[in-house]
């Protein structure tokens, strides 16, 4: 009846019962086994449709990264999605969080997710680092001096150079943006091999850093979502543009229409399909 009965502590995924499991404190006469409860999250009351432990887990790894720039005294301001604290007065600098791209595939136990910052000074990214733990990839750049994978200086190239036998990822971010493109925009998508989508930014470009993905195209998502794996792409040579294959404006703060990031000789290909 919407009354509180007591406090959630904590939460995970259980994969044995490939369900969200959450830790709660609640008064005795609430504890029976097959009591069902509402739990009140960001202020949405959502009978259960909220996932505790992605809540969790983005709320962790956020507050984790914002006491790391803290404690290292990094300038300028945070741009997430958790928040936007600042770190000095300096706001030509800016941090680029996304703590967890990839929400509904790490709250149903895929692999599909990572972990993305970027640091922009003005318009230009210049330094970036993004994790897939699932994989056990580290990759880190700074502007102009190359990539870092695991430790260690990293280059690759592309697994194709014929679209047609390419399989290429396909990020649409929410339902509305996806009525749009499903009635105009993706005419294009029968020049290719496959399409692959990951319901994450960071994945997949990484896969394409990783040399194991051609190309991929994204729709209406913001920047804090792209910035650390486009800086590392296009230190690899990756070309990341928007559909005419003009080079995207990382000043802002707004939602992107498009962004295509791919090898050269795959993405030159899309841009002419697209």
């Amino acid at each position: 009846n919407n009354h509180l009965v007591g406090r959630a502590t904590g939460g995970n995924y259980g994969f044995r019962v490939q369900k969200s499991l959450a830790l709660a404190m609640v008064q005795p006469k609430f504890s029976v086994i097959g009591t069902q409860l509402k739990m009140d999250i960001l202020e949405d009351m959502s009978g259960g449709q909220v996932n505790l432990a992605s809540e969790v887990a983005r709320r962790t790894v956020a507050t984790t990264i914002t006491a790391a720039l803290k404690t290292a005294c990094a300038p300028g301001r945070i741009l997430s999605e958790e928040s936007e604290p600042s770190l000095s007065s300096d706001h030509s600098l800016t941090w680029l969080v996304d703590p967890l791209c990839g929400t509904v595939p790490f709250s149903t136990g895929m692999d599909h997710w990572g972990v993305s910052v970027a640091l922009r000074r003005h318009q230009d990214l210049i330094a970036a680092s993004v994790v897939l733990p699932s994989l056990g990839e580290r990759l880190s750049a700074i502007k102009g001096q190359g990539v870092i994978v695991n430790g260690s200086p990293f280059s690759s190239s592309s697994p194709r150079q014929k679209l047609s036998e390419s399989t290429v990822g396909l990020e649409v971010d929410g339902p509305d943006e996806w009525r749009r493109k499903l009635a105009s925009g993706l005419e294009w998508i029968p020049s290719v091999s496959q399409i692959n989508t990951f319901a994450s930014a960071t994945y997949p470009i990484s896969l394409i850093c990783l040399g194991r993905l051609p190309a991929a195209v994204f729709y209406g998502i913001e920047p804090v979502h792209l910035a650390g794996g486009a800086l590392i792409a296009d230190e690899l040579g990756i070309c990341v543009t928007d559909d005419s294959g003009q080079v995207i404006d990382w000043s802002k703060d707004d939602e992107l229409p498009v962004v295509v990031i791919g090898w050269p000789n795959i993405h030159d290909q899309l841009i002419k399909v697209m």
